[in-house]
C-alpha cells in the first residue's frame, strides 16, 4: 500500500481508493493471488480495545473451519467486515434523529446489525451477496 499503484476496471462509473491493502487479498488477471498469511502475525489476533481485532479473530476461525489457507477466497469474511462497518457507522450516527423516518431507518439498521452478528451465531449469511439479496428482498422496507 501507499506506492501509488493503480488498478483498472472496464466500468467507468467505479472509482475506488484503497488506503491500506496490507491485510487484504486479491486475485490478479493472471489468476495469481496476492495475500498476506495473517497467521504469521499472532499479535494481530491478540489486540484488544478495537472491534477490528475481534474481526481478525473471527476471520481466523472462518479460515480454520474452511481449510486453513489464507490465500483462498472466503466470502464469510466479507460479511464480518460488513458487520464491522455497520457497527462503526451506527456508533458514529446520532441515536435519535429528529425525523420519524430517521429513527425508523436507525432501527432497521440496528436489526440488520443483529442479523449480521456472527458472534452470536444468528446469521445465515455466507457472503456479502447474501446480505445484498436479504436487503433487496424487502428487509429495509418490509420490517418497519
Amino acid at each position: 500500500g501507499g506506492d501509488g499503484s493503480e488498478l483498472w476496471t472496464d466500468d467507468p462509473s467505479v472509482k475506488v481508493t484503497i488506503i491500506d491493502y496490507t491485510l487484504s487479498r486479491a486475485k490478479m488477471a493472471d489468476e495469481k493471488v496476492l495475500f498476506n498469511d495473517l497467521s504469521m502475525d499472532p499479535q494481530l489476533f491478540e489486540g484488544e480495545g478495537e472491534l477490528q481485532y475481534e474481526v481478525y479473530r473471527q476471520m481466523r476461525d472462518v479460515i480454520k473451519d474452511e481449510g486453513d489457507a489464507w490465500d483462498a477466497f472466503r466470502p464469510r469474511t466479507n460479511v464480518l467486515w460488513l458487520n464491522h462497518l455497520l457497527v462503526m457507522l451506527l456508533d458514529k450516527t446520532p441515536k435519535m434523529g429528529k425525523q420519524k423516518d430517521e429513527k425508523e431507518l436507525r432501527d432497521k439498521l440496528d436489526r440488520l446489525k443483529d442479523d449480521l452478528n456472527l458472534l452470536k451465531g444468528k446469521t445465515a449469511f455466507l457472503s456479502s451477496q447474501d446480505v445484498v439479496r436479504y436487503c433487496e428482498a424487502g428487509f429495509i422496507d418490509a420490517q418497519s
